[in-house]
């Protein structure tokens, strides 16, 4: 089955006409060169992207995970979606979480699974390291694991106070030597790989941070280095927001260097969070916005399906 999307931009609106990706909410979506790869509770779907036509077809519906004595009545949840870095003897391969099914890999030529990892503890996120090498996860219980994935071995955990039952992000910043995870007590956690715990952020009123985003720009001059974390907060009785943090030398105003990003300077409790418009930040709010909006198109019903 083809199917399509169309998105006009006009002076005072923005006309999107989609179709039923899924019968869920769009919860999980992973992008890498052509493919997209979209998770709605149960459902899991990969997309293509053809540049001729320009539209969306889609390529495979993938099978639900197996399952044994200790997950057979468990509810099928998919948690996070990750591309994994190609190398020069393997392709890139579509990795899938699920709450309680574990993770498992799959390849994409005949999208057939290749690869399970058994972990039989609840799956919240995940984040791969840049290389590859290394699995953070996001559990529900004590805070944060992170596993070699030629072993599946623990590499180590970091524990922290969880809050509520909440699924909290992670993901891996700074190449893959930090970690860096949500909570729902009003606090980002950041722990480096090999020294431990890191200062955390403060999130005023103690709202929940239960998304996640970076961008570098990377250069080659001295202090042309920048590092942007972008937090999204949750709060259930007023307006939700998104707080973008910026590194810089500990007690300086000067850009921090890669090779001394240690620390972030957290907003008073009621401080307003005074961020430049400057274009760095419009492209990380740009691309945020491109994922909010295919969401927005893959789970809304708008047109009819039209088939070839």
């Amino acid at each position: 089955m083809k199917t399509r999307s169309n998105i006009q931009f006009l002076k005072h609106a923005i006309i999107v006409n989609g179709f039923w990706a899924h019968k869920y909410p769009v919860e999980c979506v992973a992008i890498a060169d052509r493919y997209i790869a979209t998770g709605a509770h149960r459902e899991l779907t990969v997309w293509e992207w053809n540049t001729t036509s320009r539209f969306f077809h889609r390529v495979q519906d993938l099978q639900e995970p197996p399952t044994g004595s200790h997950n057979q009545h468990q509810e099928v949840l998919v948690t996070s979606l990750r591309w994994t870095p190609a190398s020069p003897t393997t392709s890139s391969m579509l990795m899938v979480s699920y709450m309680y099914h574990g993770i498992h890999l799959f390849e994409t030529q005949t999208w057939g699974r290749v690869r399970t990892i058994p972990l039989q503890h609840q799956i919240a996120s995940t984040s791969l390291s840049p290389d590859g090498e290394y699995l953070a996860i996001s559990n529900l219980d004590k805070g944060f694991d992170v596993y070699e994935m030629a072993t599946e071995v623990l590499h180590r955990s970091f524990e922290h106070d969880v809050g509520e039952p909440y699924p909290t992000p992670v993901r891996f910043i700074h190449g893959g030597s930090v970690i860096v995870g949500g909570s729902t007590i009003g606090k980002v956690e950041l722990w480096h790989l090999r020294l431990g715990k890191m200062p955390s952020l403060l999130i005023p009123k103690g709202a929940k941070v239960l998304c996640l985003a970076d961008w570098y720009s990377a250069a080659d001059e001295p202090g042309a280095y920048q590092f942007f974390l972008a937090t999204g907060v949750m709060n259930e009785n007023t307006l939700s927001y998104c707080i973008i943090w910026k590194t810089e030398e500990l007690g300086t105003d000067r850009a921090a260097t890669p090779g001394n990003i240690q620390d972030d300077n957290a907003p008073k409790e009621d401080a307003q969070v005074d961020v430049q418009r400057s274009s760095l930040l419009s492209m990380l709010m740009w691309a945020a916005f491109c994922a909010c909006l295919f969401a927005y198109l893959a789970a809304t019903p708008v047109t009819k399906t039209s088939e070839e």
